[in-house]
């Protein structure tokens, strides 16, 4: 499945959840497209090495904080015993997932690094535009 194809009507290549035609690049999920970028808007393909999340710092940060739930639960289950237990359990298992979040905002690796035509540096187009009307006013 992962072999491009020869007829010339469907030339494509396929590789893990990334596909490339001549009508641009699709990125899949089981059998669903999640998406698609056109051919013309593609301006750079870059493979990169980095964090696979896509907001790592945003994700440790709320992965600590369900840790620190998971802590106040583990003293909870010590302090009261079997008193406390559902609540003491329940801030258990957000400390699990915050412990889950946390490995999976570290985890680093390979990813497909696509830049569009319509991609810009953040605030470029601000920039340029108050330049022009400064421009403008001053001639």
């Amino acid at each position: 499945m992962n072999e491009p194809s020869t007829s010339p009507e469907s030339r494509k290549l396929l590789y893990l959840n990334v596909a490339v035609t001549e009508k641009g690049l699709s990125e899949f999920s089981g059998n669903r497209r999640v998406v698609f970028i056109p051919k013309d808007q593609v301006r750079n393909v870059e493979i990169k090495f980095g964090p696979q999340a896509e907001r790592p710092i945003v994700q440790a940060v709320l992965a600590i904080v369900l840790i620190c739930l998971g802590v106040v639960g583990l003293s909870m289950l010590a302090a009261d015993g079997l008193v406390a237990i559902r609540w003491s359990l329940g801030f258990l298992v957000f400390g699990g997932l915050g412990v889950w979040l946390l490995y999976e905002a570290s985890k680093t690796g390979f990813y497909l690094r696509v830049i569009c035509a319509n991609q810009a540096l953040p605030g470029a187009g601000q920039t340029c535009a108050r330049l022009q009307s400064l421009l403008q006013r001053l001639a």
